[in-house]
């Protein structure tokens, strides 16, 4: 955790605006997102390249002086200008009360770098505020892709929502790990067969259910939850390492367990649910049950990079912070990431 929040902040993540979005999924893709990690790894690939999408279009609006409520719906837009986006997901497998959860904490640069036709120059643009019609199309295009892809794979059966939406294909033959995982995504234990709740400590009984509020920055559709609401100022590195560091933390708090005088296990959620929950208790074997579930598959990265700041990228030496003055860099530039001011050919310029 320290380490890679160190890493990021050192070194890849540029001195320009930055916006976490979240992505959460619904429990029969989760299911399949959890035991197979290319199909994963294609679902947050869908999820970046609609971020990237929104944040080109909006680069577009603003450089062509074009009405969004005009052009929303249009497939292409007039604009001849490379552009890239740039962002670091964390993969988070569970939940506070160790459930499996996959989804995706992605901090993305707040806007897009483009090159100028005419000079040469790569620029940055920030992109104003995600509205909600804006976040609402995000997350449709992403329901829409990932839903499409799981279907072709033949792991997903996509119905219309009065007839129970997206269906998990079931293994034909589920491993102890598939019943492990698929309990454990509905907040349930299934060894031996036996699939059952656990207790939750501080529930007051009879409670009637309250609905949700609405979430701020936020837009859902079948089960699919996308989130957008944390901005962060780059060149706040204390701050970004911070959040860093909560994206990439562990799974499992031992300062929230807590061994109970009959020998059972009570684990504390991060804070209280509305209905007075305060955590889970577990036999020993059972919290055994509930880590196993959030082991990820064997060589499965749970950071990814996108864009810009992807390794491979070639303008990826150019945003990038610069390494220490003593360490040996091959890269033949000496101006500061934070200089606005610099002209030589190739600079980024943050306007």
């Amino acid at each position: 955790m320290a380490d890679t929040a160190a890493h990021l902040v050192d070194r890849v993540l540029p001195h320009v605006p930055i916006r976490q979005w979240v992505i959460s999924f619904p429990w029969a893709v989760r299911f399949q997102l959890a035991r197979d990690s290319k199909l994963l790894t294609r679902a947050l690939e869908i999820f970046i390249e609609e971020v990237f999408r929104y944040y080109k279009r909006e680069l577009i609006y603003a450089r062509e002086e074009l009405d969004p409520d005009d052009w929303r719906s249009r497939r292409s837009l007039p604009f001849e200008a490379e552009t890239v986006g740039g962002a670091v997901t964390s993969v988070q497998r569970y939940g506070s009360s160790l459930n499996c959860h996959v989804h995706g904490h992605s901090l993305v640069l707040d806007g897009v770098y483009w090159r100028d036709p005419e000079t040469q120059r790569v620029h940055f643009f920030q992109a104003p505020r995600p509205t909600l019609e804006a976040l609402e199309e995000v997350v449709h295009r992403v329901a829409k892709r990932v839903n499409g892809m799981l279907e072709r794979k033949g792991v997903l059966v996509v119905r219309p929502k009065e007839e129970g939406g997206p269906t998990g294909v079931e293994p034909a033959e589920p491993s102890v790990l598939d019943v492990v995982q698929g309990a454990s995504i509905q907040g349930m234990v299934g060894l031996e067969g036996k699939a059952k709740r656990l207790p939750v400590v501080g529930r007051i009984p009879g409670l009637a259910w309250i609905p949700p509020e609405e979430k701020p920055d936020t837009a859902e559709e079948e089960g699919y939850s996308i989130h957008a609401g944390v901005e962060l100022d780059g060149r706040d590195r204390e701050g970004l390492e911070k959040v860093c560091r909560y994206l990439f933390r562990p799974a499992f708090a031992e300062e929230r367990l807590t061994l109970l005088p009959d020998g059972r296990l009570e684990y504390a959620f991060r804070k209280a649910r509305p209905d007075g929950g305060r955590g889970i208790v577990v036999e020993p074997l059972e919290l055994m049950e509930r880590l196993a579930a959030l082991v990820p598959p064997p060589r499965s990265h749970l950071t990814k990079y996108h864009g810009v700041l992807g390794p491979g990228h070639y303008w990826r030496e150019l945003v990038v912070p610069l390494p220490p003055a003593d360490e040996h860099c091959p890269v033949d530039r000496e101006f500061d990431p934070a200089d606005e001011d610099d002209e030589r050919p190739g600079r980024f310029n943050a306007d």
